[in-house]
C-alpha cells in the first residue's frame, strides 16, 4: 500500500522509529501543516491509498470542519480521537496518539501496531452489526411496550447504557442495544432510547430490565445504582466491558471510547456530541454508547484468551458486594463534624496567622506556586520549577531552619485538605457517607476506591490515620463495628514468593515481625528494637521500600531527611555519609540479610515476563505486561511489586466475596458489609450477632499454595487480626 504518515513537526526525528512499524509498505513522510482540506487534495492527487495523522495541528483542523456547530471548548482533544478513522474520495484516514506515546508508554508501540492495521490489515477485523437506532414513542404507536418487551426477550444479549444529571439524581433517557443471531444473518441489533419522561417509560424500562436475557454495561455500578435510586432493578447482569478489558489488558484505558477503538475499525469518537445541547444529539450520544458497549463486549468474548476469561471469572463477581456496600454507606454524626470542622478551622487559621508573621508576607498563601517559589529563592533554592514534594524535601535538606519551615507549611495543608476533602457537609448524603468501590481500578486486582456515583462521598480506602474524620463514622442504632485485617500481608507473599529462607522465618515468627527485622538488619537486640518505636518505625519504612526495589533516592523521598537523620543517629554511623549515603547503607542491609529477594525472586520475574510477555500468580490471576523489567528500572519496580500487591488482593477479594455470600446475603438484617480496606474488610453487625465478627476472620484466613522461585511449593496462610464491637470507626 502506498501510505502518508503525517507528523508533526516537532516529532520528524521520530520518523526512523515509526516507518518500521509499517512493514513493507510505500511511505511517504511529512512534517508539514496541512489544513483538512489541503490534505484530502494532495492525498488523491498523489494517490495515496491510506493516510496517517499524528500532527495535533491537522487533527484540529479536522475537528473543527467536521464539527463546525460546536463550540470550540466542546470539540474532543487530538489524543482523545486516536484511534477514529474517516473515509474520504476513497481513501482512508486514521488518526493516531501522539508520537510521544512510542516512549513515554509501555504501551505505545503495541497500541500504534494495533491501529495501524485498520488501513494495512482491513480483513483481519470483524465487522460489527451496523448502528441503528431509534427513540422509543409512546405516542406515535410505532411499537407497543408488550411487542417491544417481546422482541427484546428474544435477544441473545442486551446492552444497557443511561444518561443522568445531577439534579434529583435523575435518569434523563435509557439506551438498550439488543444483539441477535442467526445462522443466516449472524449478528445483528436493534438498539433503542427511551426518555425517561414519565412513568409509562419508566414501568416499561423497568420490564426490559427484568427480562432474563444476559446483560452488558460499562462499568455497570454506575448504571445500576441509578436503576436501584429509581426502583428499575436489573436482572442477569453478567458481562461489564470495563471489568472484561481490565482482566485482558490491565495497563491500557478503560474508557469506553478507548475500547471502541481498540474493537471497531470503522469507529469515530463520539464522547463529546452529547454536549450539544440539543436532545436529539442526547438520544443518539445514548445510543452509540450502548451500541458502543454491546459490540466491544463480542469483540472481547470472539477474541479473548483464555487466561483473560478465567481473570473475568474472578473478577467481575465483586461488583456485587462492591454495589452493595456502596448503596448502603456508614452513618455520620453531623453535630461532631460541625464541631470538629469549626475547631479545624480556627486551628488551620492560627497556623497560617503564625507563617504569614514568619515569612513577613500578610497575604502568604502557601498553596499559591508563586508564593512558594519565592520562598524557595529566599530560603536558599533557586531554579525551582514547581512546588512538588521532591522540591520541598531539597529545600528542607539546605538548612534546619527551612525544615522547621516547611514541616509547617504541610501541617497546615493537611488541615487546609481535611477542611475542603473530608470535613464538608454537602459531601453527605441523608446524614450518611457514601463511596465508590471499583474492582477494576488498578492493575494489580486490588479494589480501588473513589466518591460515589450520586456526586456525592468520599473516597474510603484513603481516610486520613487519627481520629479526626474516623470519629464521624458511627453504626447504626443497634449495631457495632468491626474490622479484619491480614497482618503483614505483602511482606508475607514477598518471603513465599522470593523463597528466601531468612525472610520466610522472619515472617512467620511469632515475634513482632519489624523489630525482628531491626535485629536482622542493625544487629541490635530484638528487645531494644521493640521497646523503641522510633527504630521499629525505620525498619518498617527499610523493609516496605527495599520489598519494592526502591533505590536510594526514592527511598530517601519516601522516607523523608528527617527520618533518614534520625536513622543515622540510632545506628551511630559516620557523620561525613550524606542522606542518598544512609539511604544506601539502608538498602545493603536488607539485601544482606534477604538475599534471595533481590536475586533469585527479581531474575524470576525477568525471565518470565521475557518468555510470555505476562505475569501468573498463585491464584491463577494473570496480567498482561507491556513494560521490559530486563532493560528499564521502573517497569521492574512496577511488575516486582505487582507480584504480592496482586497475590494479597486476589486472596482479599476472595474473602470479601466470600463475607458476602456466606454472611451478608444469609443475614442481611444482622450485618452489613462496608468496604474494603487496603488489607481489611470493615463492616458492622447488630447486637448479640458478634459470632459474624469471628466468622469474617474465619472466611479471610484462606490457605494459598505458593510456588517461590527457589521452585518449592508451600501453603501460606495471611493471619487476620479483629477488632470489634465499637459503635465508631475510630474507636477500633
Amino acid at each position: 500500500m502506498k501510505l502518508l504518515l503525517c507528523l508533526a513537526d516537532y516529532h520528524s526525528d521520530l520518523a526512523p522509529r515509526i516507518i518500521p512499524l509499517l512493514q513493507d509498505h510505500a511511505v511517504a513522510v511529512t512534517t508539514k501543516y496541512l489544513d483538512w482540506g489541503s490534505l484530502v487534495y494532495l492525498a488523491k492527487a498523489k494517490g495515496f491509498e491510506g493516510v496517517l495523522i499524528e500532527s495535533e495541528e491537522i487533527i484540529d483542523d479536522y475537528l473543527s470542519s467536521r464539527y463546525s456547530h460546536f463550540a470550540a471548548a466542546k470539540l474532543p482533544s487530538a489524543e482523545s480521537y486516536a484511534g477514529s478513522i474517516t473515509e474520504r474520495s476513497g481513501i482512508t484516514f486514521l488518526f493516531l496518539p501522539s508520537a510521544e506515546r512510542l516512549y513515554d508508554s509501555s504501551y505505545g508501540v503495541f497500541l500504534w501496531r494495533h491501529y495501524i492495521t485498520k488501513i494495512t490489515a482491513k480483513a483481519a477485523w470483524r465487522t460489527p452489526p451496523q448502528f441503528t437506532f431509534s427513540v422509543y414513542n409512546r405516542t406515535a404507536g410505532e411499537s407497543s411496550p408488550a411487542g417491544l418487551v417481546r422482541r427484546f426477550s428474544q435477544a441473545r444479549l442486551i446492552a444497557i447504557d443511561i444518561e443522568t444529571v445531577r439534579q434529583d439524581l435523575q435518569i434523563t433517557c435509557v439506551g438498550y442495544c439488543a444483539l441477535f443471531f442467526s445462522e443466516q444473518s449472524g449478528w445483528t441489533q436493534e438498539t433503542l432510547v427511551i426518555p425517561m419522561e414519565d412513568e409509562f417509560n419508566l414501568a416499561l424500562i423497568r420490564q426490559l430490565n427484568l427480562l432474563p436475557v444476559p446483560k452488558i454495561f460499562q462499568n455497570g455500578k454506575y448504571d445500576n445504582s441509578y436503576f436501584l435510586r429509581w426502583g428499575a432493578p436489573v436482572s442477569n447482569w453478567l458481562w461489564d466491558t470495563q471489568t472484561m478489558f481490565h482482566c485482558w489488558y490491565a495497563e491500557l484505558p478503560k474508557r469506553l471510547d478507548f475500547l471502541a477503538s481498540f474493537f471497531i475499525r470503522d469507529f469515530e469518537y463520539w464522547k463529546h456530541e452529547s454536549q450539544s445541547g440539543q436532545q436529539a444529539d442526547l438520544h443518539r450520544y445514548n445510543a452509540k454508547d450502548a451500541w458502543a458497549t454491546a459490540v466491544s463486549l463480542l469483540a472481547m468474548i470472539q477474541s479473548a484468551p483464555d487466561w483473560a476469561i478465567n481473570n473475568y471469572k474472578q473478577e467481575f463477581p465483586l461488583n456485587m458486594p462492591s454495589l452493595w456496600a456502596e448503596m448502603v454507606g456508614i452513618k455520620c454524626d453531623m453535630p461532631r463534624l460541625e464541631l470538629v470542622k469549626e475547631e479545624l478551622e480556627l486551628e488551620s487559621a492560627s497556623e497560617l496567622k503564625r507563617l504569614q508573621v514568619s515569612t513577613n508576607l500578610p497575604h502568604f498563601n502557601p498553596r499559591s506556586p508563586k508564593h512558594m517559589l519565592w520562598l524557595f529563592a529566599v530560603l536558599g533554592a533557586k531554579g525551582m520549577t514547581s512546588a512538588a514534594e521532591k522540591h520541598l524535601i531539597r529545600v528542607k535538606r539546605l538548612h534546619p531552619l527551612n525544615a522547621l519551615l516547611i514541616d509547617r507549611i504541610n501541617k497546615w495543608k493537611k488541615s487546609a485538605k481535611l477542611l475542603s476533602t473530608y470535613l464538608v457537609p454537602e459531601k453527605f448524603l441523608g446524614g450518611r457517607i457514601l463511596y465508590a468501590i471499583n474492582p477494576h481500578g488498578t492493575d494489580t486486582g486490588r479494589q480501588a476506591s473513589k466518591a460515589h456515583h450520586f456526586w456525592c462521598g468520599l473516597q474510603i480506602q484513603n481516610i486520613p490515620r487519627g481520629n479526626a474524620v474516623k470519629q464521624l463514622f458511627v453504626s447504626d442504632a443497634g449495631w457495632l463495628f468491626g474490622e479484619a485485617d491480614g497482618e503483614q500481608a505483602e511482606a508475607r507473599y514477598v518471603a513465599y514468593l522470593s523463597g528466601d529462607k531468612g525472610l520466610i522465618e522472619t515472617v512467620c515468627s511469632p515475634k513482632d515481625f519489624h523489630s525482628l527485622n531491626g535485629e536482622r538488619f542493625f544487629g541490635i537486640p530484638y528487645e531494644e528494637v521493640l521497646k523503641n518505636k522510633t527504630l521499629r518505625d525505620l525498619t518498617k519504612r527499610v523493609n516496605h521500600g527495599c520489598n519494592y526495589n526502591m533505590g536510594p533516592a526514592v527511598l530517601l523521598e519516601t522516607m523523608g531527611i528527617d527520618k533518614v537523620f534520625e536513622a543515622k543517629r540510632l545506628l551511630a554511623l559516620p557523620p561525613q555519609l550524606s542522606a542518598f549515603n544512609v539511604c544506601e547503607h539502608l538498602i545493603h542491609l536488607y539485601e544482606s540479610a534477604y538475599p534471595a529477594v533481590k536475586t533469585t525472586w527479581y531474575t524470576a520475574i525477568k525471565h518470565e515476563i521475557a518468555l510470555t510477555h505476562k505475569l501468573t500468580g498463585a491464584t491463577s490471576w494473570t496480567r498482561y505486561c507491556f513494560g521490559n523489567p530486563s532493560g528499564n528500572k521502573p517497569d521492574l519496580n512496577a511488575y516486582v511489586a505487582h507480584v504480592p500487591q496482586s497475590l494479597n488482593a486476589m486472596v482479599l477479594n476472595k474473602g470479601f466475596l466470600a463475607v458476602f455470600e456466606q454472611i451478608q446475603l444469609v443475614d442481611p438484617d444482622n450485618f452489613r458489609i462496608l468496604a474494603q480496606i487496603h488489607d481489611s474488610i470493615l463492616f458492622t453487625y447488630r447486637i448479640g450477632y458478634e459470632h459474624y465478627a469471628h466468622k469474617v476472620k474465619e472466611l479471610m484466613e484462606i490457605p494459598v499454595q505458593i510456588t517461590g522461585a527457589d521452585k518449592v511449593s508451600r501453603e501460606m496462610i495471611v493471619p487476620v487480626a479483629l477488632k470489634f464491637g465499637k459503635e465508631r470507626w475510630s474507636d477500633l
